[in-house]
């Protein structure tokens, strides 16, 4: 069967042929952590850095925080699959000197630390990709990533990824079989949840007499959506991001000027923000009698993004398709100037079939047209399948609707 876009990976459908000596996945974890404990040797310099850090903490769940944000911003991922480096990690100590490693590495010295606090931690084997079954005989084949379980406090860590939090499971290894390799069982990552998976967006803007557009954007990422953005700015240069404006204006056809400002993306125990002030081109046929959709501007909101026609549902699929649990929510004052009457308001709009919900309300204060946006997915797994196509297919026209209202006036 061919693949379809955004379906799971052939390895969780397609023909498949496994043989291996190991008699459980038990036993393959067994000789995975066999290997892996005589490199893990918490040496005295590996126990004093876990001392230095965590000095002054007194909870042991912050304590584990902050051993885990050291190892995220000090050791570098370098890629190891040369020989047995490809499934075996490297010494504790080589790890620790070196400040270099692959996932497997950043898993070891994190265990390593965390046990010189007293802190049990395992190796958990997953798949990072777009596998999230574990089927045959048991071998490494579902597995290309290594991350981190404390049983303690039953939380997945991974050290590699530079923009996540302790208590954040980035969407690649969300919802995915684990194998717990020094504990010898299965276990399973947290799928998302529309409470922790959250996009906020505040736009305020006021149009002008000649038509055109200020504008000011406030967008509050949580979840997945914060350790993406974090990524996606984390480079950013000031030609980039001045490439970044242009290109989010001419997205939805808009041209103008502004800006973007990014709070500190390496601060990651810190809720991140990202504002936008900028200034649209006449789209407002002014003076006069005209109509106007909501501008999407340069930090358009999730739900704007939705309905767009590349995000149109297939007909039918054939296969099982990834889906992430969110919650999304945009809040619009548009300031109409004073000359100018607004004579209608686009319809408020409800859309409730699980797991998918929608409202959409409009309300005139005075010359201001004040919006409320909320959209949920609420997903029980990271897997979706037909009926969650069908929810999406009789939704999809709704919120393609809403995406083109006007608001009318004189």
């Amino acid at each position: 069967m061919q693949r379809e876009d955004g379906s799971v990976g052939a390895s969780d459908y397609g023909a498949l042929l496994t043989v291996s000596s190991f008699k459980s996945w038990q036993e393959l974890g067994a000789a995975y952590a066999f290997e892996a404990k005589k490199r893990l040797v918490i040496t005295p310099e590996i126990r004093e850095k876990s001392e230095e850090i965590t000095r002054g903490i007194t909870d042991r769940r912050l304590q584990m925080a902050a051993i885990y944000s050291w190892v995220q911003a000090n050791i570098k991922y370098v890629s190891d699959i040369v020989g047995r480096s490809g499934v075996v990690p490297n010494d504790t100590r080589s790890i620790f000197g070196k400040r270099i490693g692959d996932c497997k590495d950043h898993s070891l010295i994190l265990v390593a630390m965390l046990r010189a606090k007293r802190i049990e931690a395992t190796t958990a084997l997953v798949n990072s990709g777009d596998g999230y079954l574990m089927r045959g005989r048991p071998t490494l084949q579902p597995f290309n990533h290594a991350i981190t379980y404390v049983p303690e406090f039953d939380v997945y860590l991974d050290a590699t990824n530079r923009f996540a939090r302790f208590d954040q499971v980035p969407d690649e290894v969300a919802g995915k079989p684990t194998l717990l390799t020094d504990m010898g069982i299965l276990g399973r990552t947290p799928s998302a949840s529309p409470e922790l998976n959250v996009s906020k967006t505040s736009v305020n803007l006021l149009i002008h007499p000649d038509g055109r557009i200020s504008c000011e954007t406030l967008y509050s990422p949580a979840g997945v959506y914060e350790i993406v953005e974090r990524q996606q700015r984390s480079a950013n240069t000031y030609v980039r991001m001045q490439k970044q404006v242009a290109d989010a204006l001419e997205k939805f056809g808009e041209t103008g000027t502004g800006r973007i400002v990014t709070g500190d993306v390496m601060a990651v125990n810190e809720p991140l923000r990202v504002t936008a002030s900028y200034t649209l081109d006449p789209l407002a046929n002014m003076p006069g009698r005209g109509a106007l959709q909501l501008p999407s501007g340069m930090l358009s909101g999730h739900i704007r993004s939705g309905s767009a026609p590349s995000q149109k549902p297939k007909e039918v699929i054939h296969l099982k398709w990834q889906c992430v649990a969110k919650t999304i929510e945009e809040d619009y004052r548009i300031r109409f100037p004073d000359n100018v009457t607004v004579t209608q308001v686009p319809q408020d709009v409800e859309f409730i079939r699980p797991p998918l919900s929608f409202k959409a309300t409009y309300k005139l204060e005075g010359n201001t047209v004040v919006v409320q946006k909320r959209y949920v997915a609420s997903y029980a797994s990271a897997v979706c399948g037909e009926a969650e196509n069908a929810v999406w297919k009789e939704f999809y026209p709704v919120l393609r609707r809403d995406a083109l209202a006007q608001i009318f006036y004189d």
